[in-house]
């Protein structure tokens, strides 16, 4: 299923560089199972918090859970536990050894993250990436003066700027079938994105995405 925000921003990322879904090598540099606790919130940094957020206040399926808290009800969420991973994306042309620390140094600034439970003994997952926008924010500050001879007011703008960090879901697992959301499905992409989910369950005789 395509949707426009998921289209918006695979087309900006491949802006800049066409045969970006097939030059890429994507390396798992972090993986955590998430078992999520209501008296214990600090499990999710405020960078998991805000993917899990998006995921459970859009229009994606995460089981009945509508907050934090559900994600921590064995009734909801299989033995309410989750799975996160943080995947790094690597230029494939470049020299790189299977270990994390080479990927660290060699990879480009993008990241990937990765989000799956299972209901009912079927696995979601989605892939999210993210894009910052500047936000701008002005204020006016009236200023009285006595000594102002036409009893006119002074008036100050302030404007201030912040940076605010957005989520869209590039792709979905549904009970294992890996879904790209955009437009023009990138095949290469899609099994970096399944191998690294799966892990070592992983095969590419009987796993590969093809046409």
């Amino acid at each position: 299923m395509t949707t426009t925000s998921a289209a918006a921003a695979a087309a900006a990322i491949q802006e800049a560089d066409p045969d970006y879904w097939e030059t890429l090598d994507l390396v798992v540099v972090t993986e955590k199972q998430i078992r999520a606790n209501k008296k214990k919130n600090d499990l999710l940094d405020n960078l998991q918090k805000s993917q899990l957020l998006h995921i459970l206040n859009g229009d994606y399926y995460w089981g009945d859970a509508k907050t934090l808290e559900d994600c921590s009800n064995d009734r909801i969420v299989d033995d309410a536990s989750m799975i996160y991973k943080e995947l790094l994306v690597v230029n494939n042309n470049s020299k790189l050894t299977t270990t994390v620390e080479s990927a660290e140094e060699t990879a480009s600034p993008r990241r990937f993250y990765y989000w799956q439970a299972y209901f009912g003994g079927n696995p979601t997952g989605y892939l999210l990436t993210s894009s910052k926008a500047t936000t701008t924010t002005t204020t006016t500050t009236t200023i009285t003066s006595d000594d102002d001879a036409d009893d006119n007011d002074d008036e100050i703008a302030n404007t201030a700027a912040a940076d605010t960090t957005s989520w869209d879901v590039l792709v979905e697992n549904c009970d294992g079938d890996f879904i790209w959301r955009a437009d023009e499905r990138p095949l290469r992409f899609l099994n970096q994105v399944k191998k690294a989910a799966m892990g070592r369950h992983y095969d590419d005789e009987v796993d590969c995405i093809t046409e």
